[in-house]
């Protein structure tokens, strides 16, 4: 009987195997890999049933077992899981690009697209990304060449893995302990519980021990009356993983970034491209950089004018109310939820008690009930990766249509931030069984605490809850395919500047009075959300809409400059502060080392690809203004966006599909007015 890793259950059985298994399993699937490319090429003849399908069922899983270990990898950091995910990385690295690389097992996917009769759409789909895979893995090139392109490859995610480890053992080495109350007058009482439990923990018989997780770093940010204590946590926080960093010299990522941009030039190189950025449009829906710069600069052009006039009220509110003449960016949290509160008297954190995180789940599985049809219910015999894990079954009716693995609360040794992967794409296997869509969800929410004696639910702010429907769109995106091969079920094969489309688009309905109203449940008296406090929510809804978006386009340009303009005389730092020059209101500090610290473009998917957030947040809301017009919680409606964009996977052209929703190409007027240019 193979072991629990190879058995292709529905569900992982994630107590039946640890650790060590992932070794002997992924290495054994490797080697059948390898033996049935050789089998395949050697056919007399080539065809869908006989050729891509095994192949593809064979990718699919080895795909599953390894986002296994990268779950593992990103939610339960250690030096046994961080070693093995090295060690196996390189092996699957060295498979992929031979793979790639295969002459022979071209001429298969070639002669099949070329050649067979009859395919449909998502078959097709699936040989023409394969053969565009191939040629951007370097099929083409000569052997010497090659050679060269697998070693980068291999470096380059040697690099990509070493980054993360950096900035995580950064953000997590670092600790100020505090002993007087007084220097954080105005910090939350729930804060100041948990930073009073963390100084505990390490052995301090009273006083607090702030951190740089997330969770634990903006509240200190965002009410923290002691300005020169923001600005040590800004700077420890701003110098995460750099050279002028409060941790070990080893930890500084200024030479990765530099190796990683080289390195990933130089593939753009090989294969005839002037950049990498030019190399990552090959799978985007952006015709060419040229596109993306004037994309960008469109907007921060309609931002720019709004910006400014929000930034001048803060600055007037800060000199009058708060005695700051000058907004610095160790302010700007502290000074924005100030005027928050005195104008819109919008306290997240006092939300936070409305916000029962059980209460919000159940809800917005409602909300999905009401939209898409669909019921999702926790399944209590499920394996669980952790003990804070929970899963639950997605239904339509009585029948079982996907997982979705829930893991919610920060702790040590878990990446920071949020994010949605794949355990199982949809498809069928070589006897026909379905393997349902089933995902990993995660947050960093804080995690439950007692109160008045008892166990109470985790409390989020209605940021966090926003949050919480962004992941939760990227599942449902996951989760209500209809398609089935893997290669293009779900978000595989979409284009990753449309990837963020479905998880933006939710979004909206966190800003939904009635939504909002049946989310809420006060902890202490069970009212829900008060109709004022909703109206000023509401009001809130945005506010510094235009230093937002101008913040996000500073990251969004200084990410594809860097990839496009990119050469040996590149300064990474100096291009950061001309970008941060040209864009940001706010003055950047010297010291400020952002980029050694910018995980989704080093370590993650969005090189050359951070723009896919503004990108995609003007379908987004052009999607939901469909349900303005037509009832924001129109079955209807809900069903059509379900049936043109959410089921079709990455099987069409994401501008037709927008068209089959909303009747029109995307316009950027939706999102302009959801920002109040």
């Amino acid at each position: 009987m193979p072991h629990a890793l190879l058995q292709d259950s529905q569900l992982p059985a994630f107590d039946q195997f640890a650790i060590p298994d992932f070794k002997p399993s992924i290495e054994a699937l490797i080697s059948e890999y390898k033996a049935l490319i050789s089998a395949i090429t050697s056919q007399p003849s080539y065809s869908w049933s006989k050729s891509i399908a095994p192949l593809s069922d064979m990718q699919r899983r080895l795909d599953h077992i390894w986002s296994l270990l990268s779950h593992y990898k990103a939610v339960m950091d250690d030096e046994e899981t961080r070693e093995l995910y090295k060690a196996l990385s390189a092996q699957l690295t060295t498979f992929r690009s031979e793979k790639a690389q295969n002459a022979e097992l071209f001429a298969v996917y070639k002669s099949v697209s070329e050649g067979e009769q009859g395919l449909d759409v998502a078959q097709t789909k699936v040989l023409d990304n394969a053969l565009l895979g191939f040629h951007l893995s370097g099929v083409d090139l000569e052997e010497a060449q090659q050679t060269e392109f697998k070693d980068l490859s291999q470096t380059l995610v040697q690099l990509s893995n070493r980054f993360a480890e950096n900035v995580l053992d950064a953000t997590q080495s670092w600790s100020l302990y505090v002993d007087d109350i007084e220097d954080l007058k105005g910090v939350p009482d729930a804060t100041l519980k948990r930073l009073a439990e963390r100084a505990q923990a390490e052995s301090h018989e009273h006083g607090y021990l702030l951190g740089l997780d997330m969770t634990l770093y903006l509240p200190v940010m965002q009410y923290c009356q002691n300005r020169q204590l923001r600005e040590r946590l800004y700077r420890a926080y701003i110098t995460r993983a750099s050279s002028l960093g409060e941790h070990e010299a080893s930890l500084a990522n200024e030479s990765n970034m530099r190796d990683i941009l080289q390195a990933r030039r130089r593939k753009a190189e090989l294969l005839g491209f002037s950049s990498y950025a030019e190399l990552s449009l090959q799978t985007k829906m952006a015709e060419s950089p040229d596109h993306v710069l004037q994309f960008l600069q469109d907007l921060q052009t309609k931002a720019s004018s709004l910006a400014t006039r929000e930034l001048a009220d803060l600055e007037e509110f800060s000199k009058r109310e708060l005695g700051i003449d000058s907004v610095q960016a160790w302010d700007y949290q502290f000074v924005s939820e100030s005027y928050r509160k005195a104008n819109f008297d919008i306290d997240q954190e006092q939300l936070r008690s409305y916000f029962q995180l059980p209460k919000v789940l159940d809800r917005m599985f409602k909300v999905a009930e009401s939209l898409f049809g669909v019921t999702l219910e926790l399944d209590p015999q499920a394996s669980l990766p952790h003990q804070d894990t929970q899963c639950y079954r997605i239904k339509y009716g009585d029948e079982v249509r996907a997982y979705i693995y829930m893991d919610l609360y920060a702790r040590e040794g878990k990446r920071s931030g949020a994010w949605v992967a794949p355990c199982h794409k949809r498809s069928h296997d070589l006897t026909g069984a379905c393997k349902l869509p089933t995902t990993f969800l995660v947050c960093n929410f804080s995690a439950p605490q007692a109160m008045s004696g008892k166990q109470a639910p985790s409390l989020i702010t209605h940021t966090e809850m926003v949050t919480l429907f962004h992941e939760f769109g990227h599942a449902l995106h996951h989760c209500l395919t209809v398609i089935d091969l893997p290669e293009v079920s779900g978000i595989s094969g979409v284009p990753w500047d449309a990837v963020e489309l479905p998880s933006q688009f939710l979004e909206n309905w966190c800003w939904q009075p009635e939504v909002i109203k049946d989310l809420s449940e006060h902890i202490e008296t069970g009212e829900g959300l008060p109709d004022e406090y909703i109206r000023r929510l509401m009001n809130a809804k945005s506010f510094l809409a235009g230093l937002q978006t101008l913040r996000q386009l500073e990251f969004a340009t200084f990410d594809f400059r860097l990839h496009h303009e990119f050469n040996n005389e590149t300064d990474v730092q100096a291009l950061l502060e001309q970008v941060q020059g040209d864009i940001s209101l706010i003055p950047v500090p010297s010291f400020a080392r952002f980029a050694n610290a910018f995980a989704h473009i080093f370590s993650g998917g969005y090189a050359a690809g951070y723009y896919s957030y503004k990108w995609a947040e003007v379908l987004a809301a052009d999607a939901f203004s469909a349900f303005q017009e037509e009832g924001v919680m129109n079955p209807q409606t809900g069903e059509r966006f379900l049936r043109e964009i959410l089921s079709r996977g990455g099987t069409g052209d994401v501008n037709e599909m927008f068209k089959a929703f909303r009747g029109r190409m995307p316009s950027s007027e939706a999102l302009l007015k959801q920002m109040g240019a």
